[in-house]
């Protein structure tokens, strides 16, 4: 019986054995035939449908990452930017110019069976470097069609390098913006853009997306009954219609490239539905809560517009700047404008600003009674009612003035 019983232990003592050497090697089992998992790093899911941020730094580090996968002996990790493959390896370490990145880990074993991450890299340019920033959807382009670029310390910017594609860039005086040509040898899709300097230095300028869609970027619509209405866009010469209202509108004031004007309809005040049609029969789109529909709306108003376009403002440039200050309402704009007149100053951030701060005054410096600075976090409308003072000080002193810094004054209207 005791006999039995050492026999016993010593088969269990094996088992025991044998079952602690395969814990030291988990994945000793593993086959060609497995399922890949990318087992580390893991990454965060996405919010509201966005890619997370997977790591972030400035453009004089790298992007370095090792990952985990199995059947590690059966499966080969490639690492594509952008949705092109750059990299293959367990390991990545490399330098990029300054923007964001889509980057994809994919891991696929000899059998064919693929799995992924996806995260977005954000490379960010140094203090001292040429940068540009998205205003709006001023990165979705015609081929062929001008286009600008806003940003910072872009002056000695001379070309930029589009698909592979070297075009000429055209700085403008206070190195806010580039202005250039989109290349006609590149086909419809997205592609990152190169800057660079007169001494041949590159720096990163995000990406732009040429398309061949007619599509309306304004992204509100507004405009006083039998007023002309101009909508701005990209491919805007092949609209052939616009319905608003149920009126189908094809007699056009003016038409380009970039624009078409056309005379609002007979409408009392409010909102209406407006869709637009091109040549070839196809939508066109309008820009509304940061996407593309084929369905815009028209804001019918009293509103009368005294100015309207894209102007920088920043007090930190030097005395004699066109955008130190905004005054292009000048005093002769108000003569026909009374007292108890709404006033309403649109305008948009710069996001590349370190602040954002407005006040309404006159080009000598002096205060409307309403005017005093505010800080702004976002797009908004400074709105006023007109009292004799301030009417007063604006007839007398030559334009109702904006002064800050950190963003675009967009629209002056009065109602």
């Amino acid at each position: 019986m005791k006999k039995i019983y050492f026999m016993l232990l010593a088969v269990l003592t094996m088992a025991v054995t044998v079952t602690s050497c395969s814990d030291d090697d988990p994945y000793a089992t593993a086959t060609s035939s497995d399922n890949p998992h990318i087992l580390d790093p893991v990454f965060p899911n996405r919010v509201n449908g966005e890619l997370p941020v997977i790591s972030e730094f400035n453009r004089d580090g790298s992007f370095s990452m090792t990952v985990t996968v199995t059947p590690a002996e059966f499966t080969t990790v490639k690492w594509n930017f952008d949705g092109q493959e750059s990299h293959t390896g367990m390991a990545i370490d490399t330098t990029l110019l300054a923007g964001t990145y889509d980057v994809k880990v994919i891991a696929t074993t000899v059998e064919g069976k693929s799995t992924f991450r996806e995260g977005l890299v954000n490379v960010k340019p140094l203090d001292t470097d040429p940068y540009t920033s998205t205003v709006g959807v001023e990165r979705i382009v015609a081929s062929g069609g001008s286009a600008t670029l806003f940003g910072g310390k872009l002056t000695d910017i001379k070309s930029l390098v589009i698909g592979g594609v070297t075009v000429d860039a055209q700085p403008s005086s206070d190195g806010s913006s580039l202005k250039y040509t989109v290349p006609t040898s590149l086909a419809d899709s997205s592609y990152r853009v190169a800057m660079v300097t007169s001494d041949g230095k590159m720096y990163g300028a995000n990406k732009i997306t040429i398309s061949k869609q007619t599509m309306v970027v304004d992204a509100a619509i507004r405009s006083g009954v039998k007023a002309p209405v101009t909508i701005n866009g990209i491919n805007m010469e092949n609209v052939a219609s616009i319905t608003i209202n149920g009126k189908a509108i094809t007699d056009f004031v003016a038409q380009t490239a970039t624009s078409v004007t056309f005379t609002c309809p007979d409408l009392e005040a409010g909102d209406y539905v407006m869709t637009a049609k091109t040549k070839a029969g196809d939508d066109v789109k309008f820009y509304v809560n940061n996407t593309f529909v084929a369905t815009g709306n028209l804001t019918v108003t009293s509103e009368k517009t005294l100015w309207e376009g894209h102007s920088y403002v920043s007090w930190e440039l030097p005395d004699g700047d066109p955008n130190k200050i905004f005054q292009s309402t000048v005093s002769s704009m108000f003569n026909n404008v009374n007292v108890g007149t709404h006033v309403r100053v649109y305008y948009s951030l710069k996001s590349g600003d370190s602040y954002h701060q407005i006040q309404l005054m006159t080009p000598s410096w002096t205060l409307l009674s309403v005017g005093a600075k505010r800080e702004i976090a976002a797009d908004g409308v400074w709105e006023f009612v007109l009292n004799e003072d301030d009417r007063n000080l604006i007839i007398n002193q030559g334009a109702l003035a904006i002064a800050g810094h950190g963003f675009y004054v967009d629209r002056v209207t009065v109602e």
